[in-house]
Order: structure tokens, then C-alpha cells, then sequence
């Protein structure tokens, strides 16, 4: 250290296969989830798996604050006058700092390649790649931690303190940049690679290796400067400390989200309440949560974000209805009323015989008044868990599952695999959490390579921990975790699907006794309605008739009122399709025309259909709810549309007719 300033490493621009900032950067682009998620589940989980086993608790402080740029920029040798050119004003510094942890151990000034793959320090700040090994592990060390340097300007500084093996404590902080050095803005447009690190150096080649600072007075000077607490004590733990956030890229994700104003939810605005709904939203299971403690014999997590604690006292809040269901399926049993418990068997191949179970289902079924919609001004559970656009929507399915750390993997909805067969009414939400039995031992085929259930579930996982998906194991594709989908699926269709037909009867039984006395005639009463007519269209066109179909995908409630619609449109060459949606009732279809016939125009019609579109396929052409096919090849079509419902007790279906299309000029 020279002038009070940490040295500089810059990434040797000749390693061979050694990757560049700008690749490491793109590798967890998980463009899913908003990079406060990201930082959140990746920092979390690596604090809760650094826990001392000492401890019943593992504290994870977020502290959010502002700082002028020279005060920081002044202990970075080489861009300290670009910072200040970069960063002209006050910036804002995000850090997060864990306590009753062990602190970055393990050595850095060595060659020895076996100590350094056991050293968490070398492998977070230095090592590129480099995963932690425990199996019960939640976060990974590797990719994973690149959402830290997404999050602000490419800098993330590293404290922790440490107690040795010889019981004296010790401290370290380092510096790490990986920036896309392409950019106008990089910090370092002349490092190709856009990597380097900050610490103490033994020489002045900017090349050679550099290490943590372990001078107490230099690290203690530098937290002040910073206004970040250092340990005290018998205090161990790591702080992450990201400095010049980039606020609105928090806010709004991408450029293109704040040209188009995109809506935010108020949380989204503030970077504390950000934090805070974040760390609800993953880690509900394991926050204040005594009751897995008692299950693993592992530590729960408490935090704060600017000294106020993150803890969900509404009791009409999404989270704590997951909570709810967290607890009942860790347990195995319903530890509240109108929570259902299921134990999720496969029939063979899973785990070690066929009478332990996979894991655990608890799902219950709550209304918007339940969740406070109507009275409390909540917004809908789907824009709690992250689902852009859906703070109105008044029903749906959502199912949460986790592994054995306690960090929600993912949310699904609607019609996910785990969800499929069943539907709910309005004003109505299905929630449903599932709990792997983690410890649970594995299939005599898998055991050479995964023993538990939960060794298979971490390495199903990708960087981000985002989806479970089964892995290939001697060529041959294990299927536990699509079996326990489907499994998940069954029980959930077998407890609602009923419910579901007989809602839907009784909407058709509705339209019959509101519409039909009065204006429909008994079936089979009098004369069809018009002669028939023997086409003449020729048995070309009649094939190509034949040939057009609609396959529906998916189906969507974006708002009170309207939902997204995809289908898939299979059509014949040198045809024009129409798509309608019309009326199911007891006994038929009701089109728009038979309707206004039937009713007059007191009653309206009481589906739209609006912003038919496609993607671009060469001989495919969309007109408001028109489908041209103009070759005279047969084509399947992705289509996309919106279906406004003014009346949401009758029930829609899509319908098409084609008609040969006859060219100008033919």
C-alpha cells in the first residue's frame, strides 16, 4: 500500500481460457428475477451456509447509505480519478454484513492449489468458478456471485473477520472489479479482460498477484471512511460492501422499462423496502423461524435492513399464509385449520423404497377478502412473489418449494406443471408450498452418486438456484422431480378439479335458467334455423379446411377483466382464418351473432376478443383478428391474443373458420 491506497492486480490479459468481465457478467443473466433478488438470494444463502455451529441464529444486516465518490475513490490506486470523473456527486453504498458466521477463512498467499480450493476467501474474491463443496449448501460462490458486481458499478469490497486456529482474530479486506470493459462508461476501458482486485502487493508490477490487507488500523480507517461498522469483539462474519448503485437500473430493470414509464410497485421505488420484500419473498421459511431450528438442528436467520427488522406481522399477507404452509409441510402434518397436508409418494425409482416419501404438500385455498384485497388495500399474492402487471388480479394458483437451506427455489403459477388440471374461480387463490424429504436416501440406482434426496436437488440446480431440472445419470434421464410435479399436480386436481366442474356446470345451468325460458326455444323445436346447402367448395379447398385447428398453451388473468391467450394455430396454405370466442352453454355454442339474434343488444355479447398477434413467420400475416396464411404450405402458428370477459359467470371457448383466400390478380 502506497500513499494510504490499496494496490492493484489487473487480470493477466494472456491466461489462456481464462474468461473476460464482460463474459462472467452475462453468465448469470438470469433476466427472470430483478437484480435485488439476485443479490439477495445469493449473499443470504451463503451467510446462512458460513453459520457457526455455535449459534442458534445467523444475523444478516443490510445497511443502505450515501457517500461523495472522493472519499471512497481516494484508496483505489489507478481510478481513483476516473471515479470522480464517473461519479461526480453523492452515490449510494449498499452493504451486507453477516454475523455469527465464520468469516472468509482459509489461506491466499500459497500456491498450493489443495489449500487454496478449501479456502473461502480465495474462492468468493479470486477464484473464478469455484463452488463450495458442502452438500447441503445453498448458494453456490461460483457464477452466482456475479450479481453483486450487476448491482452497482462493477467494485464489490470484502471485510471479514476471522478467528484463526490458533484462537486470535484476525481481519481482511480486499477489492474485487469485473466490469464489461467495452462499455463508454467502463472504469478501466484499457483492462481487455475488465477484471482486477485491490489489496497489499509486494511489488509494483501491476500483473503480480495481490492479497487481502490484514493491517487492522488500515481496514478500521477505510469502515469509517465508509461509515460501515466493523466486528467487535468475538464477533466473526463477512460484509459485502458495493459502492456507486446504480438506483435506477434497480428501479426499472433495463433502459427500454424506463423509456416506456413501465409500472413499478411502490416497493420497487425505495431501496429499502426493495430489500425488505425481498428477503420476505425467499427466505420466509427460515426467518424468525424457530420451528426450523428444531427440524435440522440449524441456525434461523434474523435481519434488518437499516436497523429495522424484517418480520411479516400481517397476518393477511402472502407470506405469511406460505409461512403457514412452510411449517405444516416441514413437520409433515396441517398445524393450522384449513391447511391440508399430503405426503408425495413415487410409485418406484425415487427413494430408497417406495414407503418413504418424496417430501411434503400443504396447500390451502384463500379468498381476496382473506388476503386483505378488498378491505386492506393488499395487492394480489402474484405481486408479492414478483409477477409484473398483476397487482389487480383476483385469482390464481401459486406454488412455492425449497430445499433443505430454506430459500425459496422458485414460485410457479397458473398452469405450471405442478399446478396443471384444475382452475380456480374468481376471487379465489390456490397457495401451495412443497417440502423435499431432504434427508431422505435415495434409489439403490442413484446412491453411488447422490445419497439423499437433496444431494440429487442441489445438483438439479443451475448458478442462480432458480428451477429444479432433472439431471441424466449414465445416459439415462432420472425423472424423480417431474414425477413429483405430476404427483403435486394429482392431488391438487383431485382436491379442486371437482369443485372446478362443478362451478362450471353451474355457470352453463346459470345462463340456461337466466336466458333460457325467456328467449331460447326447447332443443330440437321446429325447423333448423336455415336450409342446408350443399358446398361447393371443391376437395382441395374442403382439405385445407380440415387442416386448420387452434391448440391452446396457456391462459392468463392480466387484469380484473381480461386475460392473455396463447394458442397455437395450425393453418392451411392459401387460407384466412377468423378466431371468435362464443358462449358455452348446456347444449352448444353461442356465437355473437346467435347472441344479439337471441338477446337483442340489451345484453351484450359478453366476450371481446382484442390484440390478435404473431411472430414474424415468412407467409403469415395478422389483421385484427384475421390470420392470412399466403403460401401454399400448411403452417403452425404461435398466436397471442387478449380475451376481455364482461361477465365472468359464462364460460368462453375459441373458435376458427377458413376460408380459401383468393389473391389479386388470381
Amino acid at each position: 500500500m502506497k500513499n494510504n491506497q490499496m494496490s492493484i492486480e489487473i487480470a493477466r490479459p494472456d491466461e489462456r481460457m481464462s474468461p473476460s468481465g464482460k463474459a462472467l457478467l452475462k453468465s448469470l443473466s438470469n433476466e427472470s428475477l430483478p437484480i435485488i433478488d439476485l443479490v439477495v438470494r445469493e449473499s443470504f444463502q451463503n451467510s446462512l451456509d458460513a453459520k457457526l455451529n455455535i449459534s442458534d441464529q445467523v444475523k444478516v444486516d443490510v445497511t443502505i447509505n450515501e457517500i461523495q465518490t472522493s472519499k471512497i475513490s481516494k484508496f483505489f490506486a489507478e481510478i481513483d480519478q476516473r471515479l470522480n470523473q464517473l461519479f461526480p456527486s453523492k452515490s449510494k453504498l449498499v452493504a451486507i454484513r453477516d454475523t455469527y458466521t465464520t468469516g472468509l477463512t482459509g489461506e491466499f498467499n500459497t500456491d498450493n492449489v489443495d489449500k487454496l480450493s478449501e479456502s473461502n476467501i480465495y474462492k468468493l474474491i479470486y477464484g473464478i468458478n469455484m463452488n463450495q463443496e458442502q452438500s447441503d449448501a445453498g448458494g453456490s460462490w461460483g457464477l452466482g456471485k456475479t450479481s453483486f458486481y450487476r448491482i452497482g458499478c462493477g467494485i464489490v469490497i470484502y471485510y471479514t473477520r476471522i478467528k484463526t486456529n490458533s484462537g486470535r482474530y484476525e481481519e481482511r479486506l480486499a477489492a474485487c472489479l469485473i466490469e464489461n470493459s467495452d462499455l463508454k462508461n467502463a472504469i478501466m476501458p484499457e483492462n481487455n479482460r475488465g477484471i482486477a482486485w485491490w489489496g497489499e502487493k509486494y511489488s509494483d508490477n501491476p500483473f503480480d498477484k495481490s492479497y487481502p490487507i490484514t493491517d487492522k488500523k488500515f481496514i478500521r480507517h477505510f469502515l469509517n471512511t465508509l461509515n460501515i461498522a466493523s466486528y467487535e469483539g468475538d464477533e466473526t462474519g463477512t460484509t459485502a460492501i458495493i459502492p456507486f448503485i446504480n438506483e435506477e437500473n434497480l428501479i426499472y430493470g433495463t433502459q427500454e422499462a424506463k423509456d416506456t414509464e413501465e409500472d413499478v410497485y411502490y416497493w420497487e421505488k425505495d431501496l429499502e423496502k426493495s430489500f425488505d420484500l425481498a428477503i420476505k419473498r425467499w427466505y420466509f421459511p427460515r426467518l424468525m423461524n424457530i420451528k426450523y431450528k428444531k427440524k435440522f438442528n440449524q441456525a434461523y436467520l434474523i435481519s434488518f435492513v437499516n436497523n429495522n427488522l424484517v418480520q411479516i406481522t400481517n397476518s393477511r399477507h402472502t407470506f405469511s399464509y406460505f409461512k403457514k404452509l412452510y411449517d405444516s409441510a416441514l413437520v409433515g402434518e396441517s398445524l393450522e385449520e384449513g391447511i391440508i397436508v399430503k405426503p408425495i409418494y413415487l410409485k418406484s425409482m425415487g427413494m430408497a423404497n417406495t414407503s418413504i416419501p418424496t417430501g411434503y404438500l400443504a396447500y390451502t385455498k384463500v379468498s381476496t377478502e382473506d388476503l386483505g384485497m378488498s378491505t386492506k388495500g393488499e395487492l394480489s399474492p402474484l405481486a408479492y412473489i414478483g409477477m409484473p402487471n398483476s397487482s389487480n388480479r383476483r385469482s390464481g394458483k401459486i406454488l412455492a418449494y425449497c430445499r433443505k437451506p430454506g430459500m425459496v427455489v422458485e414460485y410457479v403459477t397458473d398452469n405450471a406443471d405442478w399446478l396443471s388440471g384444475f382452475n380456480v374461480e374468481n376471487e379465489k387463490f390456490v397457495f401451495a408450498m412443497f417440502v423435499p424429504n431432504s434427508d431422505g436416501p435415495l434409489h439403490s440406482k442413484y446412491s453411488d452418486t447422490y445419497e439423499t434426496l437433496e444431494n440429487y436437488l442441489r445438483d438439479t440446480e443451475n448458478a442462480d438456484h432458480a428451477n429444479w431440472d432433472d439431471k441424466r445419470l449414465n445416459k439415462r434421464k432420472i425423472t424423480i422431480i417431474s414425477r413429483i410435479k405430476k404427483q403435486v399436480a394429482k392431488d391438487l386436481s383431485e382436491e379442486y378439479g371437482e369443485q372446478l366442474e362443478a362451478i362450471s356446470s353451474g355457470r352453463a345451468n346459470s345462463l340456461s335458467r337466466k336466458y333460457g325460458k325467456k328467449f331460447l326455444p326447447n332443443i330440437n323445436y321446429g325447423k333448423a334455423a336455415s336450409a342446408k346447402v350443399k358446398s361447393k367448395t371443391k376437395k382441395k379447398d374442403q382439405t385445407a379446411k380440415k387442416s386448420v385447428g387452434i391448440i391452446l398453451k396457456s391462459f392468463q388473468q392480466i387484469s380484473q377483466d381480461v386475460y392473455k391467450v396463447e394458442c397455437n394455430l395450425k393453418i392451411a396454405g392459401m387460407t384466412v382464418v377468423d378466431i371468435k370466442a362464443n358462449v358455452v352453454s348446456t347444449d352448444r355454442e353461442i356465437n355473437q351473432n346467435q347472441w344479439i339474434n337471441t338477446f337483442g343488444s340489451n345484453i351484450p355479447f359478453p366476450f371481446e376478443i382484442d390484440k390478435v398477434s404473431s411472430k414474424n413467420i415468412i407467409g403469415i400475416r395478422v389483421k385484427e383478428d384475421r390470420i392470412y396464411n399466403i403460401t401454399k404450405n400448411l403452417k403452425e402458428v404461435p398466436i397471442s391474443l387478449s380475451l376481455k370477459v364482461l361477465d365472468s359467470s359464462l364460460q368462453p371457448t375459441l373458435t376458427t373458420t377458413a376460408k380459401k383466400l383468393v389473391l389479386k390478380g388470381d
